[in-house]
């Protein structure tokens, strides 16, 4: 909005000079512009129109109260009014009140805030061409994202879900290869415990070959023992094959 002010103190008659009202000459200043006051031959009226054809974008009147009211023409801080004593006590008497402060225009885009100090025509249309440009940034940093997504990222996770595939599949052969030695490993231990027990009974039966069959079924123990070893490890190799599986089993293909 635009900053407006208004003398504290009413001026009666408008008519009569400045003087009257204990305002001296000499100089003062509105918006940095110097002015020089003849308080004796100036009245209300004569202020007033001295300021607003100053083309300071301030529009200076009296209102029937007899008040002087200062207005920005445009919006925004840039516009707002300043006034200051110089040699003249003028602005010190005349006392002014803001009305109304002068604000900013303030919008959001994209979640940056954008202000707008002058609200002319001009700075509101550059504004807009930086809302533009960042628009077309986000899109272009957009298409670049989706396609590195697509030219790696896809192919990444495609070659993922391969070796994948590929592990499961070698620990389902895997398990099945060390099952079936496992099962053969047991039926091996099986047929040497059926020999050791007949070659026991065969040299309970037979003296003359007692020495003979005691070796033989020494041996056939220790057979039997290294298959029990066999086996052992077979079952550990199947365990561990299994722990393979359900690991491989955990990725989501």
């Amino acid at each position: 909005q635009a900053h407006e002010q208004y003398s504290f103190l009413t001026f009666h008659p408008l008519t009569g000079p400045l003087s009257e009202f204990g305002i001296t000459s000499g100089s003062f200043y509105v918006n940095g512009r110097e002015f020089f006051l003849d308080a004796d031959n100036t009245d209300m009226q004569g202020l007033a129109k001295m300021i607003d054809e100053a083309n300071l974008n301030v529009n200076a009147r009296i209102n029937e109260s007899g008040q002087l009211e200062l207005k920005a023409s445009h919006t925004g801080t840039d516009y707002e009014i300043t006034s200051s004593d110089g040699a003249s006590n003028i602005m010190t008497v005349m006392n002014l009140q803001t009305n109304k402060e002068a604000r900013d225009a303030r919008f959001n885009f994209g979640g940056q805030e954008y202000v707008s100090s002058k609200n002319t025509v001009t700075e509101i249309q550059e504004i807009t061409e930086r809302i533009v440009l960042a628009v077309q940034h986000l899109t272009g940093s957009a298409s670049e994202i989706l396609h590195y997504i697509e030219s790696h990222v896809l192919k990444d996770y495609d070659y993922l879900v391969s070796v994948g595939e590929d592990s499961h599949d070698n620990a389902v052969a895997l398990n099945d290869i060390i099952s079936e030695f496992s099962a053969t490993s047991q039926e091996l231990l099986a047929s040497m415990q059926n020999v050791s027990h007949a070659m026991t009974e065969i040299a309970t039966a037979t003296s003359e070959s007692a020495h003979g069959a005691t070796e033989i079924a020494h041996e056939a123990s220790e057979i039997a023992e290294m298959s029990i070893r066999v086996n052992t490890l077979a079952e550990n190799a199947r365990l561990k094959a299994t722990r393979l599986k359900e690991t491989v089993a955990q990725f989501t293909v």
